[in-house]
């Protein structure tokens, strides 16, 4: 299982990148929200499959500073994009001219929408300071804060954006994958081994 994990690991953001550029391509022709979404989402997959294969290219001969920059900017840029699509999608929703679709979301709904916003944010902040700070409290909260945001992707499987549970036959795989992808490579990064100083 090892040698599978350690095959696997310097393409998995050129795996994440290709999952995120198939899965919102056909967003593209949507209109609005739908649209703004569908192009972040691209311009994002693209970023992540050239950061995949500049490591599978350059591998050990990466600069070091040029690495902790990309995988500080790898980690935090799909937590901002979750909250983007959370938040756009609750203002398509209160904002939608019939009434019975702002009352189909219910508090099940709110409570999961504000926890992804909110842990989407708390662990970029705290990754950024903890890889800034390099202090270990700091990074024992930030893996604290980064299991909070994967009960986030979770609760954004099993859970749709009105609260109603998701049956097992309406479960979307390839969004598994894209998260499982993105934790895999935030646990790689999060848990390498670092000098942090105790205060």
């Amino acid at each position: 299982m090892k040698k599978v994990s350690e095959l696997i690991k310097p393409f998995i953001c050129v795996i994440l990148g290709a999952l995120l550029l198939l899965f919102y391509l056909n967003w593209l022709s949507g209109q609005g929200a739908t649209l703004g979404i569908g192009i972040t989402a691209v311009i994002l997959s693209v970023y992540y499959l050239t950061v995949g294969v500049l490591g599978v290219v350059l591998g050990d001969k990466m600069d070091k500073t040029a690495k902790r920059i990309l995988d500080l900017v790898s980690v935090s840029l799909f937590p901002l994009f979750l909250f983007a699509l959370i938040l756009i999608s609750v203002v398509a929703i209160q904002t939608a001219e019939e009434e019975e679709i702002r009352l189909m979301m219910g508090p099940t709904g709110w409570v999961i929408a504000i926890l992804s916003m909110v842990g989407s944010l708390t662990f970029v902040g705290f990754f950024i300071v903890a890889s800034l700070v390099n202090v270990k409290w700091l990074q024992r909260l930030c893996l604290l804060f980064a299991s909070v945001f994967v009960l986030v992707l979770a609760t954004n499987v099993l859970f749709d954006v009105y609260g109603n549970p998701i049956l097992l036959g309406s479960i979307n795989l390839i969004q598994i994958a894209i998260y499982a992808c993105y934790t895999y490579m935030m646990f790689n990064v999060l848990l390498k081994p670092q000098k942090a100083k105790e205060e």
